[in-house]
């Protein structure tokens, strides 16, 4: 999750097209594609935590 191709929008969160699939990203793994994320590029949140978030906006005062 702390790679610079990390998408979890992306086809296996992972917008590198011939990398391996890592089932479980919170684990040690090994990937030849890795490359570090930049520095402030920010926390990368999924989908529903951002649709969610939006709807929590609506409604507060």
């Amino acid at each position: 999750m702390n790679c610079a191709f990390y998408d979890p929008s992306a086809y296996n969160a992972c917008r590198e097209p011939q990398a391996e699939r890592v089932l479980d990203k919170d684990r040690a793994n090994r990937c030849d594609y890795f490359a570090p994320a930049r520095e402030g590029r920010g926390s990368v949140e999924s989908p529903q935590a951002k649709q969610k978030a939006a709807l929590d906006a609506l409604f507060k005062k």
